[in-house]
Formats: structure tokens, sequence, C-alpha cells
């Protein structure tokens, strides 16, 4: 992972990007016997410099696309680093190369140290122009939104957004729709994410009613997807939990097969009148999900007006 620490209120930052060269410069000019630090030196320490740090790699990538390549040894052939085709180098501002932006960046820096600014949107700028998709998440919201509508004017790329607190603004998202859930493994991972996000302790402090209430709502997603499909959707998934006579909600899970191997745990504790693990696995699953049981939610999950196959260029 390249990482890129931002932090521009203090010195050290600034100097060290000119300290080496400077050091290299010294070297040569005292091996040259050129006087140090006097006026007349300037000309001279600029002079090697640029021959050094600039013209160097710049012959020496001549050499390498040339016909004397052959007589370059094989080990030193790759000291430079090959740039890629343009269309995977991003710049920022133009000064910074990143060579490999699939390899991952990781940006640094303090709260007001001007990320955003100097490195965040300018990478929105590079991707739209060298036409990427992505996700952004924009905690300022419209800040980074009005930016990368900027950036991305006049793509092909579609631009949507998902507003939790202005609906006129948003779109809506199925992120359980049977076309994205396609085994039983992708029900249960989805029943896992959203749980872990509403309870970060279900993490930590797996159980027996942790594990049970994400099968149980991994088996409702189940359950929706094969035997009702267009309602294979967050809210109905909810209500269906949320609804007061457990019995039926089990009978119901159980007509379909895998739904039914799904909560077999829960289906023994039931059919032994365990009725305390019972409740412990449902008030756990319920308490979790009257978390986001709200008009918003419901709306904003009801339908998909995007794809989320961010990759698929026909999408």
């Amino acid at each position: 992972m390249k990482q890129l620490d931002v932090n521009h209120h203090t010195q050290e930052s600034g100097c060290l990007k000119y300290i080496f060269p400077a050091i290299v410069v010294l070297i040569i000019m005292y091996l040259l016997k050129i006087p140090l630090f006097s006026i007349t030196s300037i000309i001279p320490a600029g002079i090697i410099y640029f021959a050094v740090f600039k013209g160097l790699p710049i012959v020496w990538r001549m050499i390498l696309k040339s016909d004397l390549k052959k007589y370059v040894p094989e080990k030193l052939q790759n000291i430079l680093p090959e740039k890629k085709a343009n269309a995977e180098v991003f710049s920022i501002n133009g000064e910074t190369e990143i060579l490999n932006p699939y390899s991952g960046i990781f940006i640094s820096g303090g709260a007001g140290s001007g990320k955003s600014k100097s490195l965040i949107e300018p990478l929105i700028k590079e991707a739209g122009a060298k036409g990427y998709t992505g996700v952004i998440y924009d905690f300022k919201f419209p800040e980074l939104a009005q930016y990368t509508e900027t950036a991305y004017m006049g793509s092909d790329i579609a631009r949507y957004y998902f507003n939790f607190e202005d609906l006129t603004r948003s779109h809506r998202i199925n992120p359980i729709s049977p076309e994205l859930m396609t085994k039983e493994a992708f029900a249960r991972e989805f029943a896992y994410t959203i749980l872990v996000n509403l309870n970060p302790q279900m993490i930590s402090k797996p159980d027996f009613w942790s594990d049970n209430a994400t099968s149980l709502l991994a088996s409702t997603f189940w359950y929706l997807r094969e035997k009702h499909p267009s309602f294979c959707t967050l809210p109905h998934a909810i209500s269906m939990i949320l609804q007061p006579n457990f019995e039926a909600l089990l009978r119901e899970l159980c007509s379909v097969p895998k739904c039914g191997d799904m909560i077999a745990p829960i289906m023994t504790a039931y059919e032994q009148g365990a009725d305390n693990q019972l409740a412990g696995v449902l008030s756990s699953l319920q308490v979790s999900l009257s978390k986001i049981n709200s008009d918003e939610i419901y709306y904003l999950m009801s339908e998909s007006d995007f794809s989320l196959e961010l990759n698929n260029p026909d999408k």
C-alpha cells in the first residue's frame, strides 16, 4: 500500500523533500573542488542538481528504450520504476505521480491539515478524467458530492447519491436483491454484515444468541428470495422479524428446506420447549433491527435505482 502522509503544519515535511538532493549536490561539489556556500557556487549547484535528478533518469530511460539496452546488465535495467500506461498513472496536481492506484493509497493527517483539498479532490478529478468508478463517502455532504459532479461532468459514467437525511436528494438501493444474493452463503454474509454494524459487540463477543440471530435473519433473506423475489428487500425482512407471531414465522421459514436448515438449532430449541433460548435469540435480533425500523430506511431500501456492480461497463 502506498502511503501519503499529509501534515502541512510541520516544518519537517517541507524540508525532507530537499535534504537528500542537497546532500548529494554538496558531496559532488566537494569532490569537484567547487567552492561551497558562496554566491558563485549557486549556478554550478543548480546545474549538478538538474543533471543528476532530472537529466540522468531521462537519459537512462532513453537508453533502455534504444538498441543500447543490450549492453546494460539485466540487474541494472530495473533501477528506475517503469512507468505504466497513462490510463494507470494518477497525478496529484500534476506533481506527485501514483504509478499504480490499484495498489491502494493511505492518507494520514490531522483535522484541518488539508487532506481533502490537497489529495482527495485531486484524486477524484483524476478518476473522473480517466473514467474510473468507485464509492465516495461524503462525510460533509454535499461538499465532495458537488466536486465529484464537476469532476465527472461530460463523462459517460452515471452518478448516484445515497442520503439518509434528505430523501429528495437520494436514490434508492436494495442491498439484498435476488440479483446480488445468488448463494446461501451470500445471505448469511449480508445478514452478518448488517448485524455487526448495528451491534459491533458481535465481532468481539460472538455467542449462541448472536450466531442464531444471524442465522434467523439469513434464513428470512433466503426465504424472500426463493418464494417472494419481488419482495426480497430489507424492509420486508425487518417486518417479518418484528411481527409478534414467532411460531408462524418459524413454520413459514421451514416451508423452504434450505431456510429450515439454516435455523435448525432454533427449531431444536423450539421443539424442546427452550423458551428462554428462543426469547434471547429473537430479542437480540429485534433490538438490532429496531434501530433501522424507520420510514426513511424503508423507502431508501425498498427498490434499486442503480446497480451495485460498479465495475460492469454495461451498467
